[in-house]
């Protein structure tokens, strides 16, 4: 059986590499200050801001999947911290995509890049967030919350399967019993 701190250790690190992942390959882009779609960043025009605060979400969200003691509270931090590496994943391959997009054709590279408003940006940003994080968290809540419903109202069943297998692993005791003495 995996220990609960081996789980949280490797979901830390998990969070970690992938951050580290996402805010490395946007730091060294050659076009982050003029291609860079995140809200945080458009809003204040800072890459330290912008990373100070990713830092501080991602400790926040360890924090509390170390903290949590409620069934759906660890689901939920355990979701959030997948969908936060798969999103920081997909923020890393588009730096890597635009970087090398920059190196095969810097004119039309940056021409693409400036053209694109904030609002255009900040409409990409949330739409990848939705599909590929909010929605999928969304539906996967819900399915648990579902499935708690149902594992909740079938707990009377379940006790009378559990009992029917102790009445017979008694009987499978009495009768060995009986066989080894004859």
């Amino acid at each position: 059986m995996i220990k609960e701190k081996h789980i949280v250790w490797g979901l830390a690190i998990l969070l970690l590499l992938t951050t580290v992942f996402d805010v490395y390959t946007a730091l060294i882009s050659p076009v982050f200050s003029i291609g860079e779609a995140n809200p945080i960043f458009l809003l204040f025009g800072n890459a330290f801001i912008l990373l100070i605060i990713t830092v501080a979400f991602t400790v926040y969200v360890v924090w509390k999947l170390k903290k949590c003691i409620s069934l759906h509270g660890i689901f939920l931090f355990i979701l959030i911290a997948l969908y936060l590496s798969l999103a920081h994943i997909l923020g890393g391959w588009t730096n890597v995509n635009a970087a090398n997009s920059y190196y095969e054709n810097p004119e039309e590279t940056v021409a693409k890049l400036q053209s694109a408003t904030v609002a255009d940006k900040t409409l990409f940003y949330f739409g990848a967030i939705f599909v590929f994080t909010i929605l999928p968290i969304a539906f996967a809540l819900f399915a648990f919350s579902m499935t708690s419903s149902l594992y909740a109202q079938r707990k009377e069943r379940r006790l009378l399967v559990v009992n029917d297998m102790r009445k017979l692993s008694k009987d499978m005791i009495k009768l060995s019993r009986k066989l080894t003495e004859e």
